[in-house]
């Protein structure tokens, strides 16, 4: 009894182990189970990274789908900034959220240029890119109107304000 309890207890740690390290990836556990010779570095889905361009403001977001088969040991991704003189470390495996996924909340014209997902194993290399766009032709003016308002509040002191219409 003792045994088969161990038995169900290594299995269920087992399950909640692979979920834990894959948790946004739908698995075949059997795949996942059988033993693996890993003869090249870790793939990465095609298409899995697209270009986008976005106005100002708008939310980016990079996907990077890496087939953890072959015991992937480190996840980075990077910016490249359009001229190619600077390239920045912007997030890692241990940073918070899903390694696989880069998320900018809302971009900038700081944002643009190219951004790469790289997956390392101990057989190699694999790095995919895509190119993020901020629309120049983006003008506040041009779907905001500004009406500034004075208020007087004493002699000395005006409060002025501008809102957003």
């Amino acid at each position: 009894m003792v045994v088969r309890s161990s038995g169900l207890l290594a299995s269920l740690f087992l399950l909640a182990y692979i979920h834990y390290t894959q948790p946004c990836r739908p698995f075949d556990f059997k795949k996942i189970l059988e033993p693996k010779t890993c003869t090249k570095p870790p793939e990465i889905q095609e298409n899995s990274m697209n270009n986008l361009t976005l106005q100002p403001g708008q939310k980016a977001k990079f996907v990077c789908l890496i087939d953890h088969s072959c015991l992937v040991s480190l996840i980075h991704w990077y910016h490249i900034t359009p001229d190619n003189l600077t390239h920045t470390r912007i997030k890692t495996a241990k940073s918070p959220g899903d390694p696989h996924v880069h998320t900018i909340e809302r971009v900038t014209f700081e944002d643009e240029g190219t951004y790469s997902c790289v997956a390392e194993n101990v057989i190699g290399r694999t790095e995919v890119f895509a190119y993020l766009t901020i629309n120049t032709s983006y003008s506040p003016s041009s779907t905001w109107k500004v009406v500034f308002t004075s208020l007087i509040i004493s002699k000395y002191l005006v409060l002025r304000y501008g809102v957003f219409i």
